[in-house]
């Protein structure tokens, strides 16, 4: 799951916790072939547990109790339609409709199956093929990847709207200063625009620097 480790590499220096997802990760690959059905419940644990983290920061009506207390489809359905509100393709052509019904599949997959959280007598009745536990990590990192890059985007914008360019002229001035470049381009409003995210961090500690 390549894309989705990243994804969240690359945004785990600006948000909190995301390195907690990596061990799950590495359980939905290293398990495809020697045990299926645990790379199956590692894949259903990824998607819930990311449903969790996106539900929890785009609404604050949603604490710790309140996920936990939500079913796996349904708090998957409240992050993608909490996702939707901010950004409308996140459902293009059904995507929300057609996500839930593969989550429903795992769902029911993981617990019929599922050797982690519903223990099973050993042996067990029915086990899943390598293949199918190829297809489900397929999928979950085809939606995963979309639903991150979506959800991603999401936070820079609202990033950004908490602070404009024009509202910081003295910070603006002196990094423009420290980092000159040829013709009429300011570094400050290249960074602001293309980087937005480290700008508000140099912004940031060059507040605390004048404070000091």
């Amino acid at each position: 799951m390549k894309n989705i480790e990243n994804l969240l590499n690359e945004n785990s220096i600006y948000y909190k916790d995301l390195e907690y997802y990596f061990e799950i990760i590495k359980s939905t690959r290293v398990h495809l072939n020697d045990n299926p059905d645990m790379s199956i419940e590692s894949c259903k644990a990824l998607i819930e547990g990311i449903s969790k983290y996106i539900l929890s920061t785009l609404d604050n009506a949603y604490d710790d109790k309140t996920i936990s207390a939500k079913e796996f489809r349904e708090v998957t359905n409240l992050a993608l339609k909490k996702i939707s509100e901010y950004n409308e393709k996140i459902d293009d052509r059904n995507f929300i409709s057609q996500t839930l019904k593969f989550v429903k599949t795992l769902g029911e997959i993981r617990n019929a199956r599922g050797d982690i959280s519903h223990g099973k007598v050993s042996p067990k009745v029915e086990s899943s093929s390598p293949q199918l536990s190829k297809f489900v990590f397929d999928m979950t990192k085809a939606i995963l990847t979309y639903v991150l890059e979506i959800y991603f985007e999401i936070l820079q914008d609202l990033h950004m709207e908490e602070i404009r360019y024009e509202d910081n002229p003295l910070f603006n001035n002196w990094i423009d200063e420290e980092h000159t470049m040829d013709g009429k381009l300011l570094y400050s409003k290249a960074l602001f625009e293309q980087d937005n995210i480290s700008y508000c961090d140099q912004l940031e500690s060059f507040l605390e620097e004048i404070e000091e």
